[in-house]
């Protein structure tokens, strides 16, 4: 079994372009965990920018873990059981992948009740979007959360632990407490059951922080794709949807941040995915666009609007090679998108429809 887990390891690393500079050794030691396979956590913006946040303190050395289906746990870099690390750190974008974290703390010997682990044990803590939604189902097993936006947040936290690394283990949880976005169960939570409110972190302006890959891989449901984040957040407030509730005001990124980012994933790709609650919202859309075909580069698109969508942006899916484009009316009658939040008439669907067969 630990042959297979190593070869799997070793296919994963071959099939990755790295943009962050190595290192061998740091004074903190942390493992970021996508409780889900390579090719899912690999796919993830959120994950890949905490991975490259992490990696760019000085203090501290960031490695990988997924669900190998192999039974084991070992980080990708270093093949290092998790139990090695300073910080055990998931990143849960699905409320379903929190019965995977059981299986990994349990591969890795890990007690899974954070009232259970010792001096010993690594520290246990868990952020991304199902977390900001929901944190409840696992704060028996989770030591502290982080809540919100990781810009600022993962920095913060990282100096604190510093503070009290070394210290004993209840009361290095305890220090943790006090900053904003950062959940601890332990002490948040009184005698009758009740929590203490905790407010989300909200990272100020996003063009001070570049949200894009770290790694490109060929082994990813967007291969080979540098990934670029152009808003967060969503000010539609569609029903069914969390994006709109969890991220308050919807935020665009400047553009000039944009076309900075582009031209450093220049350098590693020639093919663009544009990240957003609704990508065709971003009021610059058509600017980034020309840009990337002007550079020869091709262009996909996580997410767009029917009332929003532009000639210049399906012309550019198209010469990228792009075949289809869903616009997602979500309901076939007026009266059920107008009870949703959907906002979407007959004639923005048939509208874009037609721009789309154009």
């Amino acid at each position: 079994m630990l042959k297979k887990t190593r070869d799997t390891i070793r296919r994963c690393l071959q099939s990755e372009k790295t943009l962050i500079s190595p290192r061998t050794s740091a004074y903190h030691r942390v493992v970021l965990v996508y409780p889900n396979s390579y090719s899912v956590g690999m796919s993830n913006l959120g994950f890949q920018s905490v991975y490259g946040m992490l990696n760019g303190r000085a203090d501290c050395l960031c490695e990988r873990a997924f669900v190998l289906g192999t039974g084991e746990a070992f980080s990708l870099e270093s093949r290092l059981p998790l139990g090695e690390f300073d910080i055990v750190a998931f990143s849960v974008s699905f409320e379903s992948d929190y019965l995977n974290i059981v299986d990994v703390l349990r591969s890795a010997g890990i007690p899974l009740r954070s009232a259970d682990r010792g001096d010993r044990d690594p520290l246990v803590i868990a952020g991304g979007v199902a977390v900001s939604i929901n944190p409840e189902p696992i704060r028996d097993i989770i030591d502290a959360f982080c809540i919100g936006d990781a810009e600022g947040l993962i920095d913060c936290f990282m100096d604190r632990f510093g503070e009290v690394k070394g210290m004993a283990r209840a009361q290095v949880v305890e220090g943790l407490t006090g900053l904003e976005g950062v959940y601890v169960p332990a002490a948040h939570r009184s005698a009758s059951g009740a929590v203490s409110r905790v407010a989300r972190h909200r990272a100020g302006d996003l063009a001070s922080f570049d949200t894009c890959s770290s790694v490109i891989s060929g082994a990813t449901e967007f291969a080979d794709k540098f990934l670029i984040e152009l808003s967060r957040g969503c000010p539609r407030g569609c029903r069914f949807c969390a994006t709109g509730h969890i991220y308050n005001d919807v935020r665009y990124r400047d553009i000039r941040s944009v076309i900075r980012m582009v031209d450093a994933g220049l350098a590693h790709a020639r093919s663009f995915g544009l990240v957003g609650a609704a990508v065709s919202d971003y009021p610059h859309i058509d600017e980034v666009c020309r840009y990337i075909r002007g550079k020869g580069a091709r262009l996909s698109v996580s997410s767009v609007r029917a009332d929003s969508l532009s000639v210049t942006l399906l012309g550019s899916l198209a010469e990228s090679g792009q075949r289809m484009v869903t616009i997602a009316p979500e309901a076939g009658s007026e009266r059920l998108r107008l009870l949703i939040g959907k906002g979407l008439d007959r004639g923005d669907i048939l509208r874009a429809a037609e721009m789309a067969r154009k």
